[in-house]
């Protein structure tokens, strides 16, 4: 009983390791070229994008894809260029200091 035990708990276990090891998330580091090529796109096109943030965290969504980056409703919308200005540069807002997006000198 304790082996049957035992070899349902490893199944159960290999079964919950495969399912959580997926490919939720696509992270890469960008080359410096590909950086500044995204950086420009960013800057020029922010209203394609869902963009939420908070103190620490940009989240930059596009709104033409069938996939949505779910947020907190409490997190600030960049709704203007001066807010999306104000995160790249990173100068004050909302009542505290972000840190710069590409580390550009302020």
């Amino acid at each position: 009983m304790k082996t049957l035990k035992l070899i349902s708990f490893l199944i159960i276990g290999f079964a919950f390791i495969l399912g959580c090891s997926g490919n939720n998330a696509n992270i890469k580091n960008l080359s410096e070229s590909e950086s500044e090529v995204t950086q420009h796109e960013l800057e020029g096109n922010w209203s394609d994008y869902n963009i939420r943030y908070n103190g620490v965290v940009i989240v930059i969504d596009p709104k033409n894809d069938d996939k949505t980056i779910l947020v907190p409703n409490y997190w600030s919308t960049v709704k203007d260029q001066d807010t999306w200005d104000q995160l790249v540069n990173g100068t004050v807002t909302a009542g505290f200091r972000l840190n710069q997006v590409w580390g550009n000198e302020i």
